[in-house]
């Protein structure tokens, strides 16, 4: 597998707040800085959903984050079995509603290598072979047109397009009709939620694969005296809980102890860097996402932490995305930036402009006289 980035570059065109967003160059490591409410968290989603080739599974996770995968408001009676579709208008830039003028979602490297997506209606027929198809419509047409639905059309590098009806997390239809060689390792972590059932599933891949010790050096960063690290099955018999009735928990090993403890009783920090070691290392040869790195890490660890995120971003040939609002951690990565290859990791700012969201691109020797100047680029 070489090692070239699954991104060179980045283009956002009427996702979100971005109706014509662009940056020039990506690195390894990318820290993305910015004020509240200017795009941080809808950039990682844009990449998300690029890396995870328009998948409806994490179009439906994307909208119910936020609380918008219903439509707010009454609606017209024969829109009401079509409510999940319609609220897909949230991930379009303006929110405007499907008609012929809806725009089409375009994330990518550039005009070649990109995912598109376009809100369509159509129309299901059956051709002179007896095999059913499905063609555009107009949105005044819909009313006089046989068998109308609303689709997604769905293009990879401007290849053949594909239509998929349904948006939730249980349709899996598109996974299934996507060429494996076009598919990237992606995983993410949230800024507030991990999902214990998540973590079990990455420790046991990151186990075959021979990339624990990787996991205990990042443990040993809060707490030196960790040896070894499990995960049991905890059975919840509390009914007034929304937990899983069974799911896996982290024990570990620590050397002045005989048994082994619950990771949770050493606190948040060590768990969370339990969760994003985890992740990363499971995201060998593709993409690792992660919002506000610095949530529930003390600012004296974020020195290693940067540094183990480096390593193993290249040996394990990942492409990381970060954001952060904290200063010592963004001068914690410019620090360590500072001992890496010239194209290693970006500084990247968001920002406003004319009302548009644009990127200011830092390079390594920028982010060095923002480091020495102390200038505030948050």
């Amino acid at each position: 597998m070489s090692n070239e980035l699954q991104l060179k570059s980045l283009i956002i065109q009427n996702f979100r707040g971005f109706e014509n967003f662009q940056i020039n160059q990506l690195g390894r490591v990318n820290l993305i800085v910015g004020k509240n409410n200017v795009g941080k968290t809808s950039l990682l989603e844009a990449i998300l959903l690029y890396a995870n080739r328009g998948s409806g599974v994490t179009i439906y996770d994307i909208l119910k984050d936020r609380d918008e995968h219903r439509l707010l408001g009454s609606m017209q009676d024969d829109e009401s079995s079509y409510e999940e579709f319609f609220a897909l208008k949230n991930l379009f830039f303006g929110r405007e509603d499907f008609t012929d003028s809806t725009k089409t979602i375009v994330i990518g490297e550039d005009t070649q290598k990109n995912l598109s997506l376009k809100a369509q209606w159509y129309q299901r027929q059956i051709n002179d072979d007896d095999i059913p198809i499905s063609t555009p419509i107009k949105f005044e047409d819909i009313s006089s047109s046989e068998n109308p639905f609303p689709g997604i059309n769905l293009r990879i590098n401007n290849g053949k397009g594909m239509i998929y009806s349904r948006i939730d997390r249980y349709n899996r239809r598109i996974s299934r009709i996507i060429n494996d060689s076009l598919e990237i390792n992606c995983n993410i972590i949230y800024s507030n939620k991990i999902d214990p059932q998540q973590l079990g599933k990455w420790r046991d891949i990151s186990l075959i694969d021979g990339l624990e010790s990787n996991v205990i050096e990042a443990l040993k960063i809060i707490e030196p005296d960790v040896n070894s690290i499990n995960m049991v099955n905890y059975r919840n018999n509390d009914k007034n809980t929304r937990q899983p009735s069974s799911y896996p928990i982290p024990i570990v090993k620590l050397n002045r102890y005989d048994k082994f403890i619950p990771l949770k009783s050493l606190g948040d920090g060590i768990n969370r860097i339990f969760a994003l070691i985890l992740a990363l290392v499971n995201s060998k040869n593709g993409v690792f996402i992660i919002d506000e790195i610095e949530n529930g890490l003390h600012y004296s660890i974020y020195p290693d932490v940067w540094k183990l995120i480096f390593k193993l971003a290249e040996t394990l040939n990942v492409q990381v995305f970060a954001t952060t609002h904290n200063k010592e951690c963004l001068n914690a990565f410019n620090k360590t930036n500072k001992n890496q290859t010239a194209q290693s990791g970006r500084l990247i700012r968001l920002g406003r402009k004319k009302g548009k969201i644009v990127a200011t691109e830092y390079n390594q020797k920028d982010m060095q006289v923002i480091l020495e100047r102390d200038i505030e680029v948050r």
